[in-house]
């Protein structure tokens, strides 16, 4: 859900300048189905509606107008698509391609860091607190030039994004104590030049500088308004160690860094086609405290539970595997581990600081 007031900063060149929209106007628009996994924004106009999105986990439609006639009192419905993007999963060819090869190991992903987890600032929570207790997450997106120019305007830029995020709430709502739902407080656009290193030598983008300038940002308080703040980009992203070229990834995020300076992720995703909705989901569940499954407790941080319990092969969202309606889910010890970070947030961080004018 957006916030009652949503700020829209624009950064270009020197200074930058801010807009708010209104997310009462905005939220009108976005319907969720938790049965069929859509995610749409329904805009109504004058000869009907507009619609555009995930029809379900497997389909994205983006738009398709609908039109009403009436005639004798007998309704008709015709449809008019604009640009239709044919059925397949969330992830890219590539990402599924990383998929088939990294589903072996738990530990050939490097598209997390662990210095989030105590980095988050603490005021223990009761660990058995109530199924009903809700952790609304206040979420920044900033987008890079190249991805805010594939949108005609800053509304449809914000509409795109909020049915991003509501598509990855899907995800979270088997997700008890505390159940976890998003709020989109504050979009950034045009940051390429404060967020994006470029790696001279195949032009890719460098995922770990990147995610360290986002970092630094969070640092010198840009993020203040959001619990995680996360940059959407359609540039190639790879690994990059000791100025040796990796790996393909599609995006990092510091896991547990949630509320703290390392509450920041980077994403790979394409305007427009939503193909980025399963990794941006999987990194905020690294940001809220989740590793991937089967993989150990780490002793740097005592009471971290481990999720060896949870098979890799399961492909739960956690896993690179295949795993069916697994996918779209976190296992029991992601669960887990979001609650072990959450009981460590402080209260100003749990609280919503951003009103929102509707609750889901």
């Amino acid at each position: 859900m957006p916030s009652e007031e949503l700020f829209i900063t624009s950064s270009k060149g020197i200074g930058s300048e801010t807009l708010v929209l209104y997310g009462r106007d905005l939220e009108t628009d976005l319907y969720l189905n938790r049965r069929h996994q859509s995610a749409l924004a329904v805009k109504a106009l004058g000869y009907g509606v507009e619609v555009r999105g995930l029809l379900t986990n497997k389909l994205r439609i983006a738009p398709v107008r609908v039109q009403w006639l009436d005639d004798a009192n007998e309704t008709s419905t015709s449809l008019e698509s604009e640009e239709y993007v044919s059925s397949s999963t969330y992830d890219d060819d590539t990402d599924e391609s990383m998929e088939e090869e990294e589903c072996g190991s738990s530990s050939s992903s490097g598209d997390e860091y662990y210095q989030g987890i105590d980095d988050s600032p603490k005021d223990a929570h009761n660990e058995t607190s109530s199924t009903n207790e809700t952790f609304t997450v206040e979420t920044c997106f900033v987008t890079s030039e190249n991805y805010t120019k594939a949108f005609s305007t800053l509304e449809d830029l914000v509409t795109y994004l909020a049915t991003m995020l509501n598509a990855v709430a899907l995800r979270f709502l088997d997700m008890t104590r505390p159940m976890i739902r998003f709020q989109l407080n504050h979009v950034i656009t045009n940051m390429s030049d404060e967020v994006i290193l470029i790696n001279t030598t195949n032009n890719q983008v460098d995922v770990n500088a990147t995610l360290e300038n986002m970092k630094l940002l969070s640092m010198k308080g840009v993020f203040n308004r959001c619990d995680i703040a996360v940059l959407l980009t359609s540039e190639d992203f790879v690994y990059v160690e000791d100025e040796e070229i990796g790996s393909r990834v599609d995006g990092m995020a510091f896991t547990g860094g949630v509320c703290g300076s390392e509450k920041v992720a980077v994403v790979e995703d394409t305007p427009l086609t939503y193909n980025g909705v399963h990794r941006l989901a999987h990194e905020i569940a690294h940001l809220l405290g989740a590793s991937h499954d089967n993989q150990s407790a780490s002793a740097k941080f005592p009471g971290y539970p481990g999720s060896e319990s949870c098979p890799w092969n399961d492909g739960y969202l956690m896993s690179y595997c295949e795993g069916g309606r697994n996918k779209y889910t976190l296992s029991n010890c992601s669960r887990e581990q979001i609650r072990f970070t959450y009981s460590n947030l402080s209260n100003h961080c749990t609280d919503v600081n951003e009103d929102a004018w509707l609750h889901k």
